[in-house]
């Protein structure tokens, strides 16, 4: 007997067992259908909403940054079929990432000029995050706006940007 034939004797023996076992309990399908709904709204494009009016965040709009380091600028599409073509830029420290929905990198130095012109945040139940939409004064000619994820909280001393990356100017 081959090994693909072993595994799949095992394969096909553990599914009967599982089928003619014990009946499943409503908490345990509850769980299986909640991983699966999870794992499934982590996939694709997550809608963000414009809440730069919002009283927590309304300060923030026209506030200056600098970068405190090397930074990525990385390109993105939000194209289910990864077309080449750039929807929106985030900006991030390096390593960076990488993927299909990459469509470009470039590096941005040390000391880049960065300004607040909206907030956007995610309103799904499973992802809570919140994005500056940014000018970068060195980044001139840009096609998308770029983004850059908070990491704590609007009201902080560097109004939630990373403070190893970024330095609040105003």
């Amino acid at each position: 007997m081959s090994i693909i034939e072993t595994i799949g004797n095992l394969v096909s023996r553990s599914v009967l067992h599982a089928l003619a076992g014990p009946p499943m309990r409503p908490t345990t399908i509850i769980t299986a259908f909640c991983i699966v709904g999870m794992t499934l709204s982590a996939c694709g494009q997550v809608p963000l909403a414009d809440v730069s009016a919002e009283p927590e965040y309304k300060q923030t709009i026209g506030a200056r940054f600098k970068s405190k380091q090397t930074l990525l600028l990385i390109g993105v599409t939000g194209d289910q079929n990864y077309k080449k073509q750039i929807d929106y830029y985030v900006l991030v420290p390096e390593p960076g990432f990488s993927g299909p929905e990459v469509v470009r990198k470039e590096k941005m130095a040390k000391g880049a000029s960065l300004k607040v012109t909206r907030v956007l945040q995610s309103k799904t139940v499973f992802a809570q995050r919140v994005y500056y939409v940014v000018e970068v004064t060195e980044a001139k000619g840009l096609s998308a706006p770029v983004r850059i994820k908070l990491t704590g909280s609007p009201q902080d001393g560097n109004r939630g940007l990373d403070p190893s990356s970024f330095e609040k100017l105003d």
